[in-house]
């Protein structure tokens, strides 16, 4: 779940967490496979799918990286 989301919604409304969602998408996707596939499956939520064997060889490290990546800190709109 994204950490602090519901916080975010309601100090600066759903379109802007709507703009940290993206944020977080975007984010993710310079560290997941071309094949991954990311969904939101929750107001807070986002599934990842591996589809590819080399990729699913590769979940823990890819794991720690999606991690690494998704708790630095960020803007939104920029």
């Amino acid at each position: 779940s994204i950490n602090g989301l519901s916080q975010v919604n309601h100090l600066h409304g759903h379109d802007f967490g709507d703009l940290a969602i993206d944020a977080m998408v975007t984010r993710l996707r310079q560290v997941l496979p071309a094949d991954a596939k990311l969904a939101c499956t929750g107001s807070a939520e986002l599934s990842i799918l591996l589809t590819d064997t080399q990729s699913i060889m590769d979940t823990p490290q890819l794991a720690e990286q999606i991690i690494a990546t998704a708790s630095l800190p960020g803007r939104i709109g920029e």
